[in-house]
């Protein structure tokens, strides 16, 4: 450090030696006198004591400067190294890199250049290949949800099973009834038939979409039908779609099997318990019949048996009665005629009660007319008797067969199908016809399948099994019923002594047995296939309440519990061979439109010319008399009022019916018909003509061209997956999520400003156009994606599917400009529809921060093929077209084992050239970095002490709380700290500067400390580092923490649509989450661009900041100092460089830039050009030779003339400035020490200092700093100027590494202060020479240092700088004390300094060891030197100055038009020669006593 002597003691000469490599800037005073006062006073002080104080303070301040330059570069070097750190681990560079070529090599197209847009197409198919790829079967690995079970044709059996084993599945089948007859003038039933195909189709499954069968099933013949079992459909939302049935000749049903094999069973059931209870009922009809006859007399029975249809004997009637009963009484032997045949009642007994007050018997004669003649008679005769006999004993043989009638023949019949089993197999024959008809389905499972006997085994068992069960019951089933047996024909007739009597009893038992039976039935539990368990009579109950009977089945829904039959028709549709003359007759035929009504009369024809018809009143069923000769009948008006009521009902008649009409009529008056036959005529004619036109017209318009789509649901309660997403990769692990969204915008056609060709195209692209464009190609003819079985002449379909009756305000009938014509006619609006009635494809959908455009999302739920189909619809939908300017792809990735999401960007800019421009931005960053549930962790952090708290908060609350990340939190931690601490060690410094401005320190105010060039570099990196911190928070509060992205979004209604692809879902609302989700990762990405930006800079400033701080080292300082040399011939030469340069890339630009991509615009050639100047020329080469014409010389001649002049010579001139100027500084730089030595004392001086702490002889650097200022009298204002010379020494220009400053302030008072301490520097060495260098100069103001100042003497020249202090004197010392320091001190010393100079000393000597005793050593022997050789400096010194007068005159003279300021220079120099040459001949050093 250099120390100034005051100009009260005489000159001062600041030098700058080296001692030990080490500077050490010493000040040596001269005085006149043995003896004079101190500096900046009288202060009495040995001018030699203090001199080596000042120089053993000096060397300690340059170590101490060097020490704290050492710990500042090191401190700079250990923040560099965090700072980089903690960027390298929140950037992530290789992870990042590693994901951004994998998509790269994926995504980015293989030139920067298209030209079609079919090379759009390419790409994006290209694209869809390698991402929409479906799982492959056979890998082991069942990709759930997307490769899953198989069922029917579909599902990977052999990664996945069986869907049947894992899931319940619904088995179903498909019945079928057609019939394509149809009206032969309209279209043929073959040609029907062959269009017609039916197929089951899912419209909402977990699984695949594709039909149940490929291709669709069609019809085999005219008419028939076909029942198609599916046994394994999945759950979720189907529809069985009938295609080009357009005429509705199908009808039937999609029914489920299990249902309807349950259906079935119970349908069974009662089926066999009906056909049981007929027959029991019939049986029981017939026995309770004989009964009645057997429960009374044979003859009060004979009335009855008389009314049987068998039993036909004329002129039997109560008289023939009451004969036989009469000559009962009256005759003899008659009475056991009657025997047995009384019932209940012996004949006896029965005789006594009848034959009371009988007296005659009535006889019956006829005469030869048949007229019957009556008498009686009180005595009969033996022939009357004989006669009553034989009609007793005729009429006991009827009766008998009447009863073996009902009992046996009519009851048993055959056994088989006769009697009481007739009736039961009517009974399943009606109710089976029935089904047939009404329910064919359940024929099958009722009276088909079961095969069964044993009808135990209800669900296997036939009807006829189960019938003859609840027939007979368990009761009697395998031996028989006893009373059902009795009454056999041959056990009633074996026995001769059987009366009716036994006879009765015998049916008695059997109409109970028949009870006991059908008790016994209905107690009969079954259990059904679905689980319910119900007794027979239950079943039958439940069936009769639905309405059941032994000719009529509800449907099975109507069935109720306990049964509760399931509906097992999942979904029905009707039809038949005439349907075609009632369907959509709003639109096909209006005019036939109308509610059939029933007439309130009915008529029926006859075979009678005068009454034709035979009328009744059907409320009443009564006849309406008169005939059509009645006056009701004989109007012709009346027949034409009825005519025209029903022409009014029927809407109109042509103009045929018309004249036949007036035909009849006038063959009518004519009486050529009669009236009768005029209504019949006219009624036939009428009703044909309207039956042939209605036909005619209706069976050649279709009911709809549309296929029809019966839809249904199944649900099994299986679990399934919602909105689940297909996994879609780029590369092997990064996951797209929601898709791939295009966004594209065109312009409009305008005319092109006025030209001379503008014949030649009028149009050219004008302002951006938002107006709906393109064409759905599934309703363009020619398109592969045309769908024929949309094809609707009349629109119907298309206008369904394009609804324009859902939008708000549709507008119609609008005028287009070109034509004038009136366009989009209702249904066709003009927003969905362009002016020739088809649909457009694209529309404009605004979305937030997105510019004006049409988007495509292709969802990643799309299948392979799927994704094809949707690209081809895309493409044939002319997305891109002529007046397409622009089209971006995005998509975003998830590398999940990475944790790294991934924006990509792939722009294609149509050029006006007509080629296609291609740029990409692919985007990677990592949001995963702390825990979004722990504020605490998402704040900044303030506080260094928080740093091992929040370690411990991130083990516990990271999401992957790994070392990794547990070490880069804290290194975060750290630099926040150190960010903070640095700005707030500025602000100190700034404050600091303040005050000493506001002190009136001007060498260490405000405008000193910002004139500074490295304040204000720390000043901008701090700043910087801040705003950076402060980005990194937001970065991780406001974006990575919040971000959140679903893995897809419903964006479009349905995935396989038909038509209209592009309908959103939810009016847009799942494209714009999509898009709010890509914003906000472009956002965070944005925000991270910026961050990293900043850093970048930062990291700019601190290499100017490194290098600066490295200056202070001559070894390490080099590299600035070198450019620092270089600087004014780098400017020269960048000038000239440049100047050539940039004509270079302009020439390269203006001949090749229409030929060659290299220079196509200007910032591309200069570019091109500076990579020619690095060496990478032969591509451009290359393509400059292979140019033609004279393009092709030029070019020849551009490349040669570049790299001769640019590349070879002025590269190589630059080379030689740098290497040259560092050259120069590294010649002035060989001799100092390097940077191992100076740390190696450094150390070991701290290693010393240390020691001492530990010893105990540790003394406060800042204590000792004070105490040894105030030894050498150093004051704080000659500080602040000794540092004011420094930073001049510092700041000299000269390329030398320190200047030396010979300089006293007396030469500069005479100078004046126009000459600063700098420039009088430079002068003297200008001037001096070759005589006199800085080494020379050195040598003359400071004497060669020894090494012979140890600690002792040390301490003797402290004790005499402490003794000359003022206010010293010998006071309180005794004579003994004053011996003992007389060998340590000098006179004036006090006690007790004696042990502060020895402390003192010994903290010195092991600080700095010898050097101090260098530097002390060397002011005295400097001191002792002699005045001879200072003679000699001095002589030297005045001839110098005399020389450097010249020279500034002769300055003076060459330069007149310098500045006048010049001129004072010389004059001042003049006079500076003339005082030196006074004052060297009156000063003479003065040496201390005792020194020679």
């Amino acid at each position: 450090m250099g120390l100034g002597m005051r100009r009260a003691v005489g000159t001062t000469v600041a030098a700058q030696f080296q001692h030990d490599n080490t500077e050490v800037v010493a000040s040596v005073n001269f005085q006149r006198n043995s003896k004079q006062k101190g500096d900046d006073g009288d202060d009495g002080v040995p001018v030699q004591p203090r001199l080596i104080v000042r120089a053993i303070h000096a060397k300690w301040q340059a170590q101490l400067e060097k020490w704290a330059d050492y710990r500042s570069l090191f401190g700079l070097i250990a923040f560099i190294t965090v700072f980089l750190g903690v960027l390298y681990a929140q950037r992530g560079a290789t992870i990042a890199y590693s994901v951004h070529s994998t998509i790269a090599s994926v995504v980015l197209p293989g030139s920067d250049t298209l030209q079609s847009t079919d090379d759009v197409y390419g790409w994006l198919q290209n694209l869809l290949q390698n991402v929409w790829k479906d799982p492959n079967c056979g890998d082991g690995i069942c990709e759930a949800p997307f490769e899953f079970a198989a069922f029917s044709r579909f599902g990977c059996k052999a990664d996945c099973g069986r869907l049947s084993d894992i899931q319940n599945l619904t088995s179903g089948q498909v019945d079928i009834y057609w019939d394509f007859s149809h009206q032969a003038s309209s279209l043929p039933a073959s040609e029907l038939m062959q269009q017609a195909s039916w197929n089951l189709c899912p419209q909402d499954i977990q699984y695949n979409a594709d039909c149940y069968d490929d291709p669709d099933n069609k019809f085999a013949s005219i008419s028939g039908s076909l029942t198609k079992f599916m046994p394994d459909l999945p759950d979720g939302d189907w529809s069985l779609v009938l295609k080009k049935d357009i005429f509705q000749k199908t009808r039937g049903a999609v029914r489920d099997t299990a249902k309807l094999s349950q259906a079935a069973f119970w349908f069974k059931v009662y089926v066999a318990a009906a056909a049981a209870a007929a027959e029991q009922a019939r049986e029981l009809q017939l026995l309770n019949t004989a009964l009645g006859f057997m429960n009374r007399s044979m003859i009060d029975a004979l009335p009855a048996v008389w009314a049987e249809a068998d039993v036909n004997q004329a002129y039997r009637d109560a008289f023939d009665a009451q004969q036989m009963l009469n000559a009962s009484c009256l005759c003899p032997n008659m009475t056991s005629l009657l025997t047995g045949t009384i019932g209940y009642t012996d004949s006896a007994t029965y005789l006594a009660s009848k034959c009371t007050g009988v007296t005659s018997m009535g006889l019956r004669t006829y005469d030869a007319d048949g007229n019957a003649t009556i008498t009686f008679t009180s005595t009969p005769t033996v022939q009357d008797c004989a006669d009553a006999t034989a009609n007793l004993t005729a009429h006991r043989a009827s009766y008998n067969a009447t009863l073996i009638k009902y009992l046996v023949v009519q009851r048993l019949g055959n056994l088989r199908d006769t009697g009481k089993y007739g009736v039961r197999y009517s009974v399943q024959d009606t109710l089976r016809s029935f089904l047939s008809k009404k329910y064919p389905e359940l024929v099958s499972g009722i009276f088909v399948d079961p095969k069964g006997a044993d009808a135990h085994v209800a669900a296997a068992a036939t009807v006829s099994a189960l019938a003859n069960l609840y027939v007979e019951s368990d009761l009697y089933l395998v031996a028989g019923a006893p009373a059902h047996l009795a009454l056999y024909r041959r056990r009633l007739n074996q026995d001769p002594n059987l009366t009716f009597g036994d006879w009765a009893t015998r049916t008695n038992a059997r109409i109970n047995e028949i009870k006991q039976q059908q008790d016994s039935v209905a107690a009969v539990s079954i259990s059904g296939p679905d689980g319910i368990t119900a007794t027979v009579g239950q079943v039958v109950a439940a069936f009769q309440a639905a309405g059941a009977s032994t000719a009529w089945l509800p449907a099975a829904p109507a069935v109720g519990p306990p049964l509760s039959v399931a509906d097992y028709n999942l979904a029905t549709w009707d039809g038949n061979t005439t349907a075609y003359l009632s369907c959509n007759l709003d639109i096909r035929g209006p005019e036939y439109l109308g509610m059939c009504t029933d007439m309130p009369v009915t008529c029926a024809s006859q075979t009678n010319d005068i009454a034709p018809y035979s009328c009744a009143r059907v409320g009443d069923n009564s006849t309406v008399p008169g005939t059509i000769r009645n006056s009701t009948y004989s109007q012709l008006a009346a027949i034409q009022s009825l005519t025209q009521k029903q022409a009014d009902a029927i809407a109109a008649l042509d103009a045929a019916t018309s004249d036949r009409l007036n035909a009849i009529s006038v063959a009518t008056q004519q009486g050529i018909i009669n009236l009768y036959q005029a209504l019949a005529v006219w009624k036939m004619a009428r009703r044909d003509r309207a039956v042939s036109n209605k036909i005619a017209k209706l069976a050649g318009s279709p009911c709809s061209y549309e296929p029809a789509a019966v839809q249904f649901s199944l649900n099994n309660s299986n679990s399934m997956e919602d909105n689940t997403a297909r996994d879609r990769t780029l590369g092997m692990n990064n996951r797209v999520l929601a898709g791939l969204m295009l966004h594209t915008w065109r312009s409009q056609d305008e005319q092109c400003a006025h030209s001379r060709f503008s014949q030649i195209q009028s149009t050219c692209a004008g302002q951006q156009d938002i107006s709906p464009y393109g064409v759905d190609s599934v309703f363009k003819l020619g398109s592969i994606n045309f769908n024929p079985d949309l094809y609707d002449p009349n629109g119907a379909m298309m206008t369904q599917i394009y609804n324009c009756s859902a939008l708000t305000n549709p507008t119609y009938d609008i005028i287009e400009p070109a034509t004038k014509l009136k366009v989009n006619a209702q249904p066709y609006c003009a927003e969905l529809f362009n002016p020739r009635n088809t649909p457009y494809a694209f529309w404009h959908l605004p979305l937030a921060n997105l510019p004006d455009g049409y988007q495509v999302f292709f969802d990643i739920n799309l299948s392979q093929v799927g994704a094809q189909t949707w690209l081809s619809w895309v493409q044939e939908g002319l997305l891109l077209d002529d007046r397409t300017r622009g089209l971006t792809a995005r998509l975003v990735t998830y590398n999940a084992e990475l944790k790294v999401f991934a924006d990509i960007q792939v722009a294609f800019d149509f050029q006006a050239g007509g080629s296609i421009q291609v740029s990409n931005r692919i985007y990677t960053l990592s949001l995963e970095l702390y825990d979004p549930t722990s504020a605490d962790l998402a704040r900044p952090p303030c506080s260094l002490l928080l740093v091992s708290n929040r370690i411990y908060t991130l083990s516990l609350e990271l999401y992957d709380p790994t070392s990794a990340n547990l070490a880069r939190y804290a290194f975060e931690v750290l630099l926040a700290g150190c960010i903070v601490l640095l700005n707030l060690i500025e602000l100190a410094r700034f404050a600091q500067a303040a005050r000493y401005s506001w002190r009136g320190r001007i060498d260490k105010g405000l405008g000193q400390y910002l004139s500074s060039i490295g304040v204000w570099l720390r000043l901008a990196n701090n700043v910087l580092l801040l705003v950076g911190l402060g980005l990194w928070w937001t970065f991780v509060n406001s974006h990575a923490k919040q971000f959140n992205m679903d893995l897809r979004y419903p964006v479009y209604e349905n995935l396989q649509p038909q038509a209209f692809f592009l309908k959103l879902a939810g009016n847009g609302a799942g494209l714009a989450s999509a898009w709010e989700a890509i914003t906000r990762l472009e956002a965070a990405i944005s925000v991270l661009n910026v961050y990293y930006a900043i850093n970048g800079i930062c990291i700019l400033l601190l290499i100017a900041r490194l290098l600066r701080a490295m200056d202070f080292q001559p070894r390490l300082g080099v590299v600035t100092k070198a450019l620092a040399l270089a600087a004014p011939d780098l400017l020269h030469f960048f000038l000239v460089a440049g100047s050539v340069f940039l004509c270079y890339c302009m020439m390269g630009f203006l001949i090749f830039g229409n030929s060659l991509p290299w220079f196509a615009t200007f910032p591309t050639s200069i570019n091109t050009c500076f990579e020619m100047l690095l060496g990478e020329f032969a591509d451009v080469n290359r393509d400059l030779r292979s140019l033609g014409g004279l393009q092709s010389v030029a070019g020849i001649l551009f490349f040669w003339s570049f790299e001769l002049l640019v590349f070879l010579i002025l590269l190589n001139f630059l080379l030689a400035i740098i290497v040259d100027a560092f050259g120069e500084v590294k010649e002035q730089q060989k001799e100092q020490t390097g940077i191992h030595v100076e740390l190696w004392r450094l150390l070991s001086d701290r290693w010393r200092w240390l020691l001492g702490r530990w010893r105990g002889t540790y003394m406060d650097v800042r204590h000792m700093d004070s105490i040894m200022q105030q030894w050498a009298g150093i004051s704080e204002e000659e500080e602040a100027r000794q540092q004011q010379k420094q930073q001049q020494a510092a700041g000299e220009i000269g390329g030398q590494e320190r200047v030396v400053q010979v300089m006293g302030e007396d030469v500069q008072a005479v100078m004046g202060e126009d000459v600063d301490q700098a420039t009088l520097t430079r002068i003297l060495l200008a001037v001096m020479g070759e005589d006199l260098d800085q080494e020379t100069l050195t040598r003359i103001l400071l004497a060669v240092m020894g090494e012979d100042l140890d600690q002792e003497t040390l301490t003797r020249i402290l004790l005499a700088v402490m003794a000359a202090e003022p206010g010293r004197g010998e006071a309180g010392l005794d004579e003994q004390a004053a011996q003992q320091l007389a060998a340590l001190k000098p006179a004036g010393a006090r006690e007790g300094d004696v042990g502060k100079a020895q402390a003192a000393a010994a903290f010195i000597m092991r600080r700095f060891g010898k050097s101090a005793a260098k530097a002390a050593a060397e002011t005295l022997q400097q001191l002792g030197a002699g005045g001879r050789e200072l003679e000699e400096e001095r002589d030297k010194l005045a001839a110098a100055l005399e020389r450097l007068a010249g020279v500034q005159r002769e300055l003076a003279e060459a330069q007149r038009n310098l500045m006048s300021g010049q001129k004072q220079l010389a004059e001042q120099q003049t006079h500076l020669v003339g005082l030196v040459t006074a004052r060297s001949d009156a000063a003479v050093p003065v040496l201390p006593s005792g020194q020679d």
